[in-house]
């Protein structure tokens, strides 16, 4: 946004007793460090709401999270996407949550505090609002995902009617997703995605994205495998530099692993 329709913004909302405040950092420092310096730079507040830019909220959304939000065990709310980023959850909505994802949660301030806000030295990226989920539920907090706090992700879909990642968000999401098991301790799932890592790297090979539908997917999960490999390589590099935090077991969080989406690694 330029400084014309920051401006603009700031007296259409001023009107209704809103202070809005724009920064642009003028670097990428991720989600995990940029929310992090924004909460630093507010100060304490009630609560904290974070919306990816790709999402349209309807408009009664935040209501409905401020409403489970009353409840003082909660820690965090998630609301709902449409289409749905990730398979569906196991148990009810409005019902405990093992984990909340950041595309568009409010946060209870005082306990994102208190449990130090993201950890934006093992998460650049993916998988940072899992374990920011899991500090919060091993520090004895609730988290709950809304039925009726919708919104819209506005997201390019692929053949079979998923959400499709490029090269750069799979090999974020895949290195998320091992550093998140490493800190969590669980040392035997990290072997198993490595296993099957590898195994998909050996068992892939190019093939001409002009071809038929057939080629086109041998392609696509050639270019999955080789993000994945590189995924990999950088986790490997940031173990061997101790740039990863250090380990944590819990026994809320291994049970908590089963409900997660890539759960069945465990």
């Amino acid at each position: 946004l330029d400084a014309a329709a920051v401006a603009r913004l700031r007296a259409q909302v001023g009107a209704a007793g809103v202070r809005l405040e724009h920064r642009v950092f003028g670097t990428n420092h991720g989600p995990s460090r940029g929310h992090n310096l924004l909460w630093e730079e507010v100060g304490a507040a009630d609560a904290l709401f974070l919306m990816a830019p790709d999402l349209v909220l309807a408009p009664d959304s935040l209501l409905e999270l401020l409403r489970l939000l009353d409840d003082p065990a909660v820690a965090g709310v998630e609301a709902r996407q449409i289409p749905p980023l990730h398979p569906p959850r196991l148990g009810s909505y409005d019902a405990p949550a093992s984990w909340i994802g950041g595309a568009c949660s409010m946060l209870r301030g005082s306990a994102f505090s208190a449990v130090g806000g993201y950890d934006a030295e093992t998460f650049f990226l993916y998988h940072n609002d899992v374990d920011l989920s899991w500090r919060l539920r091993d520090a004895g907090w609730t988290l709950r995902a809304s039925a009726h706090a919708v919104v819209f992700h506005d997201k390019r879909p692929d053949r079979d009617g998923r959400f499709a990642l490029g090269p750069a968000a799979r090999q974020a999401a895949t290195l998320g997703w091992l550093s998140c098991l490493h800190v969590w301790g669980r040392a035997d799932a990290v072997a198993t995605l490595r296993a099957r890592i590898e195994a998909a790297a050996s068992g892939t090979r190019d093939r001409s994205a002009d071809a038929d539908a057939a080629a086109d997917a041998a392609a696509d999960a050639a270019a999955d495998a080789a993000a994945d490999r590189a995924a990999l390589a950088d986790f490997d590099a940031r173990l061997a530099a101790g740039a990863l935090r250090a380990l944590r077991r819990s026994a809320v969080i291994d049970a908590g692993l089963r409900e997660h989406p890539l759960g069945g690694l465990s």
